[in-house]
């Protein structure tokens, strides 16, 4: 799709709805539910923060869940768009695209996105992709972090050495989560505690780790024209960027595809990264957020560590990121809770969670595939 395509998308969708899981809850009680039952659950409850009825919907995307399970479950019917993604992460940017050139063309009115992980995580799935995952794994390379361990190490080499940088996403992530009801964990998180905590994949410690939880975050896209009062969040740019790979690691830490997404996602919402008040960054594991703020521009290159040790991801920081805990300490919905987060900031409806002059809000992931979105009210 031309640039100048994609423009004419910008502000077409809006979220007119969103729910998730209580992901604290889910754990605390430990029985197992299905994919498709939290899903469904989920779906219900973003309808109704929409003021959306069960039969307005005609498009369904589903992640790491059955489009066609949900559909039969909700008894849906002459569904306009239906779409199974393996997971989210990389696929929301997509998603959000696809759905608002359904809406652009009038294909589809109503758009559920939908994301549900029940105990799904395992070792064998968390063995390193591409074309050397077993040579990869017979050396420890087990996984993603593995290769993450490796790209902050290099940074450090190249830039200094940012373990404090590390544990100050750490923390912030906590000290967002002690005030959200629905987090997984709420304990708060001291330097002595991360630094005490065990070596993972040096230099990666235990609470640079995303978790594994079950849950399901729901999101309801509109048309902006056809989303009453005044709750509705405007999905103003989208875009992604991939740079194939036969290991999940970058010598240059993603930079190019995130900087490329950046590109396109910020000229199409009109908008630079100057402008964004909010950031929710997918945090599969710390360093995460240091490529990214990088890669996306809202530093230069090597200035991230400081940025992070400066307080300014905090709060009360320039940006405050991942303010309902992130994955490490809210819950690991594949990047869904941090876009679900984001949208309640900018509604002023965040509780305790809520920042001051929050209107223009940004997700974003750092990975082979980069992208993310521009959100605001």
């Amino acid at each position: 799709m031309s640039a100048e395509s994609r423009n004419r998308l910008s502000g077409v969708a809006s979220i007119a709805g969103v729910a998730t899981s209580n992901f604290n809850e889910l754990k605390e009680l430990g029985n197992k539910r299905s994919p498709t039952e939290l899903a469904t659950h989920a779906i219900k409850m973003a309808l109704e923060d929409a003021d959306t009825e069960a039969g307005e919907i005609d498009g369904l995307i589903a992640m790491s869940v059955s489009a066609e399970s949900v559909a039969l479950r909700m008894g849906l019917s002459d569904l306009r768009l239906t779409m199974d993604y393996p997971y989210g992460g990389r696929y929301i940017a997509p998603a959000l695209e696809l759905s608002a050139q359904y809406l652009h063309s009038n294909s589809a009115n109503t758009i559920v996105v939908v994301l549900a992980l029940s105990k799904l995580a395992t070792y064998s799935d968390s063995g390193a992709p591409g074309g050397h995952s077993a040579f990869e794994m017979m050396h420890a390379m087990g996984g993603p972090a593995s290769h993450s361990a490796m790209m902050v190490r290099r940074y450090s080499y190249e830039y200094g050495d940012c373990s404090t940088a590390l544990s100050s996403v750490a923390i912030s992530n906590r000290a967002n989560a002690t005030l959200n009801p629905v987090a997984v964990f709420r304990k708060p998180l001291t330097e002595n505690g991360y630094f005490a905590s065990k070596l993972i994949a040096e230099p990666l410690r235990l609470f640079d780790y995303c978790m594994v939880n079950d849950g399901a975050v729901a999101i309801v896209i509109r048309r902006t024209s056809d989303v009453s009062g005044n709750r509705g969040v405007v999905v103003g740019g989208f875009a992604s960027s991939t740079y194939p790979t036969v290991h999940y690691s970058a010598e240059d830490f993603y930079f190019q595809q995130c900087r490329s997404a950046a590109t396109s996602m910020f000229a199409m919402a009109g908008v630079t990264a100057k402008d964004v008040d909010i950031a929710e960054v997918y945090d599969n594991y710390t360093p995460s957020v240091l490529f990214a703020l990088e890669g996306f521009g809202f530093v230069g290159r090597g200035e991230a560590a400081d940025f992070v040790r400066d307080g300014q991801i905090r709060r009360d920081g320039s940006l405050p990121l991942n303010t309902g805990g992130g994955h490490t300490s809210e819950s690991y919905m594949q990047g869904m809770n941090l876009l679900a987060n984001a949208v309640r900031q900018l509604r002023n409806e965040a509780g305790a969670l809520q920042v001051s002059q929050a209107n223009v809000a940004a997700f974003m992931y750092a990975a082979p595939t980069a992208g993310g979105c521009v959100l605001w009210r």
